[in-house]
């Protein structure tokens, strides 16, 4: 299998995952919880580099977003090319794909930080993209004037701290596997 084909196919696998933990994660109030569809993102910017990191968390913020019942009837609603194009912009690319995007680049940052502990890297990652996910996230809400933004602000925090280590433990199991040496050479990665 050649490298392109390889990479198409595992940024594919990586994507689906990824869509699927998203939209299988738990909504509560106005906030997802046991979302855990970073490790898979974090992976992808890991084995696939920045520009794809960042490109399947594009992807699996926008799929995840016609899950959403209010933008399905959104998009039901809208006559015309340009109506459709103005939902989509306003309701499904916002500051909550700007924090999915994030995790996607996380990967990448994760190898250039180059700790002989693989451990460490993904700690000091995860927990600044899960602190900058909450802001942002929190600040969306506000723009979006949701009643929960400040008043659900102790529960997203609970959320994390909870969420975060389940993440980093998961992913450096899973990267560590897949570097493994008979896998890696299997997967050529």
């Amino acid at each position: 299998m050649s490298n392109r084909t390889r990479n198409i196919t595992l940024a594919a696998v990586l994507a689906a995952l990824s869509i699927v933990l998203k939209v299988l994660s738990l909504q509560f109030e106005s906030f997802r919880i046991l979302n855990f569809s970073p490790i898979t993102l974090l992976m992808a910017g890991y084995f696939l580099g920045l520009k794809q990191g960042i490109l399947i968390a594009f992807l699996t913020d926008t799929v995840y977003a016609l899950f959403l019942p209010a933008n399905q009837t959104a998009l039901s609603q809208a006559e015309g090319f340009l109506e459709i194009a103005v939902v989509i912009a306003t309701n499904f690319w916002n500051l909550f794909t700007v924090s999915t995007i994030l995790w996607g680049a996380g990967g990448f940052f994760i190898k250039k930080i180059g700790f002989k502990h693989q451990l460490f890297a993904i700690m000091i990652v995860a927990a600044v993209i899960a602190l900058t996910e909450t802001s942002i996230n929190t600040i969306q809400m506000i723009i979006w004037k949701m009643p929960t933004a400040i008043p659900g602000l102790p529960l997203r925090i609970f959320n994390q701290l909870y969420r975060i280590p389940l993440i980093i433990i998961a992913t450096n199991e899973i990267m560590g596997r897949l570097e493994n040496k008979e896998l890696k050479e299997f997967l050529s990665l």
